[in-house]
């Protein structure tokens, strides 16, 4: 049944804190996930000869891209990998390049989530010696258009360094992120060199492949890990599918109530605009289906493309749920500031006048045609219980319910984004032969995400419908509802601009 005008009106505050709440740019507990290109350089200036270390770290989903030129290259690939890398970085000395040759170079694939593979490359180079005072560029134009960990130190070894670089690494040279540092993104440098200094020790020798093999933790919280132990299961049993299907449930829903999406405010919105259970439900659903169906569309570009990388075109999604909130919430703003008409042939502005006399007529009414759609919007009296049809004089607007086209719209903006670890557990079953199994998950993932919208927008109405038991009279209660179609088109809005923003952002 739809809801009452009167019980909507606490969702004009509600709406105005989701729009904030649940749009603001989500913070990770991590810098990085599985869909990151990360490098470390250490660059060790020494009077006998200028040394980098350069480290590549590709994580999962950029690992399933670069498989085939792993395995065509074969033998070769470090060294290959390593020359092109050489290409893409500069140091200089007083403005004349240094020429690097090649020491030595390394490449392993590492385990990583949901039973795929990280890759990591080292590459040593060696640079002439600098034992003269100078003045040191570096530049690195590697990956520059790809999320991840971009890291640079400087050491001096028997030389005296004065740089905007630190002299330890954060990650341990890509071994071990930390969880309380923001990723940095250090593509330059600079140092002046002065003759004399200390000699460095051992404790500073770079990390090596072996000494990375177990650091591949990539941020994944407990549950998250597990339930990529659980894909990755070699034999799968009823008792294992039935644990995953579960934790997959479970990631859904948190995923959903997570910040940046905007979820929880497409519910509270469907809620507030006298939605039934049923709309509720398709909501639910609509992000169920348009999020398992971008997973596997994703996942078919990541294993046919290595062109189209998957953090290129996150970004763009971003954007174009953004835009389909903002196209919905604009559309219905517009519908409020402009005159609509009633069923009885009036027109009303924002605010509409009630019409006395009449305790049986005003209920707007919505009904889905094959050929058009309609709503009218018009104010309706309470009866005060004796049977009159005045309510002590109080008017309540009525509020137009969603209708099934925005209803659409605003199921696929909350569903178009697929998650990368979802992406993850496809891409892993699909390696072990079990491409069923992953879309299955995806799919229970998806229901996840659908019924915690489906369970905020209930609570929303027994909120609501509790506040309307306790403070019937109030007088705030009936200035909500006179703001409430304003509140709930400018949060869409207000969602729709900070999603695009953000999706902007990381193009």
């Amino acid at each position: 049944m739809n809801l009452s005008p009167r019980i909507a009106a606490i969702t004009a505050t509600l709406v105005a804190t989701f729009s904030l709440v649940s749009n603001v740019p989500s913070v990770a507990a991590h810098p990085l996930g599985n869909l990151t290109v990360n490098t470390a350089a250490q660059i060790v200036v020494a009077p006998e000869q200028t040394t980098v270390t350069y480290i590549l770290d590709l994580a999962e989903l950029p690992t399933v891209q670069a498989r085939p030129e792993i395995e065509e290259a074969g033998e070769s690939y470090a060294a290959d990998k390593c020359a092109a890398l050489a290409g893409g970085v500069r140091l200089t000395s007083d403005a004349d390049a240094l020429d690097f040759s090649a020491s030595s170079a390394a490449a392993e694939l590492l385990p990583g989530q949901g039973g795929l593979e990280t890759t990591r490359v080292e590459c040593v180079w060696a640079a002439p010696g600098i034992e003269n005072a100078a003045a040191l560029t570096w530049n690195d134009d590697n990956f520059v258009d790809r999320l991840g960990w971009r890291e640079v130190v400087m050491l001096g070894d028997g030389v005296t360094l004065t740089s905007d670089l630190p002299t330890s690494s954060t990650s341990a040279l890509l071994t071990a992120y930390p969880d309380d540092v923001a990723a940095p993104r250090v593509l330059t440098g600079s140092a002046t060199v002065q003759p004399g200094g200390a000699r460095l020790d051992e404790s500073s020798a770079p990390r090596t492949i072996e000494r990375a093999a177990d650091a591949q933790g990539r941020g994944a919280s407990g549950l998250t890990r597990r339930f990529n132990s659980l894909v990755a299961e070699r034999e799968l049993t009823f008792g294992i599918g039935v644990l995953a299907a579960v934790l997959a449930f479970v990631l859904g829903a948190f995923h959903a109530l997570a910040p940046g999406h905007g979820k929880t405010l497409m519910a509270a919105m469907v809620a507030s605009r006298r939605g039934t259970p049923r709309q509720l439900a398709a909501l639910g659903g609509t992000v169920a289906v348009t999020h398992t169906a971008g997973v596997v569309v994703l996942g078919v570009i990541v294993t046919t493309s290595q062109v189209i990388a998957p953090d290129e075109v996150m970004p763009w999604l971003t954007i174009i749920s953004g835009a389909l909130l903002l196209g919905v919430g604009s559309w219905m703003l517009a519908r409020r500031l402009v005159n609509g008409p009633s069923v009885s042939g009036h027109h009303h502005g924002i605010f509409a006048h009630a019409h006395h006399g009449h305790p049986h007529h005003g209920h707007a009414h919505h009904q889905d045609h094959p050929h058009h759609e309609h709503e009218h919007e018009h104010e309706h009296e309470h009866g005060n219980g004796n049977g009159n049809g005045n309510e002590q004089g109080h008017e309540h607007p009525t509020m137009a319910p969603v209708r099934t086209r925005s209803l659409a719209l605003i199921g696929m903006a909350g569903g178009i984004v697929p998650t990368p670890s979802a992406l993850v557990v496809l891409l892993g079953a699909t390696a072990l032969g079990r491409a069923w199994f992953g879309v299955a998950l995806v799919g229970v993932y998806g229901i996840g995400m659908a019924a915690t919208l489906i369970a905020a927008g209930y609570a929303l109405v027994r909120l609501q419908s509790w506040i309307e038991h306790q403070y019937a009279e109030a007088r705030w209660l009936r200035l909500g509802i006179r703001a409430l179609p304003l509140a709930t088109a400018l949060g869409l809005v207000v969602g729709g601009v900070s999603l695009a923003v953000r999706g902007a952002a990381s193009v």
